[in-house]
């Protein structure tokens, strides 16, 4: 019932961001009409930008940031469901627009894309990207923390992912039932654990709330939504 439910929905917002594109597809064609594309690899759709790479680029720039480290930083992965969030919800385009990657999840995304011209070199579901970031992690010994659900679930989550990927290392897992008055303390224990990818699974769009609030105190890591994944 749950995912008869929730396949309803994506439906509903597939359905919802085809209309729209259309509609921005005829805008575009009669403004940018006679000009020259761009060659860059970052789009923008409804203010909110999204890259144009492959999955192997884009974990080659993961790698690239957190042997660089410095600031916290955050991914996004668009559906149809948060791109139709990002046309309707101000705060959410901030987010989304403040993410070092913007990833193309989902193929009604892809095809809206393409409809308004805007070529997304490889569709990078977030579930997939996931893994290729725990193996990435378990190659170079990089703790990851799990943050999201109920409680237990993380637990169980991480055990699934080291049984997947030997020698990966769980710096921590946590429910995301979380008082304000905890922050504090669940941020020392994401800093202390050495964790350099931190998994956050609260649903759209709670889980990129709470990454945008917090990445900045979470130096050297690299935080992205999971969702149900």
């Amino acid at each position: 019932a749950v995912a008869s439910f929730q396949l309803r929905d994506e439906n509903m917002a597939l359905a919802a961001l085809l209309s729209s594109t259309i509609l921005l597809g005829g805008l575009l064609f009669v403004v940018s009409s006679g000009k020259r594309k761009s060659a860059s690899t970052r789009s923008t759709l409804w203010g909110a930008p999204i890259d144009s790479i492959s999955a192997d680029y884009a974990l080659g720039r993961t790698r690239s940031l957190i042997i660089k480290g410095g600031a916290g930083r955050y991914f996004v992965t668009l559906d149809a469901l948060s791109a139709l969030r990002v046309k309707e919800d101000k705060h959410f385009r901030e987010i989304v627009a403040g993410a070092d990657l913007v990833l193309p999840d989902g193929k009604g995304l892809t095809w809206a894309l393409g409809f308004l011209g805007i070529h997304a070199l490889q569709r990078i579901p977030g579930v997939e990207f996931v893994e290729r970031l725990c193996r990435l992690a378990s190659m170079e010994g990089w703790p990851v923390f799990l943050l999201g659900s109920a409680p237990g679930v993380a637990e169980k989550a991480a055990q699934n992912l080291k049984t997947l990927y030997p020698g990966l290392v769980i710096g921590g897992a946590r429910h995301g039932y979380i008082e304000t008055a905890e922050m504090p303390r669940l941020l020392d224990e994401i800093k202390n654990s050495g964790s350099r990818f931190i998994f956050v699974g609260m649903g759209v769009p709670r889980q990129e709330t709470w990454i945008h609030e917090y990445h900045r105190q979470l130096p050297g890591t690299i935080s992205i939504g999971v969702g149900g994944s």
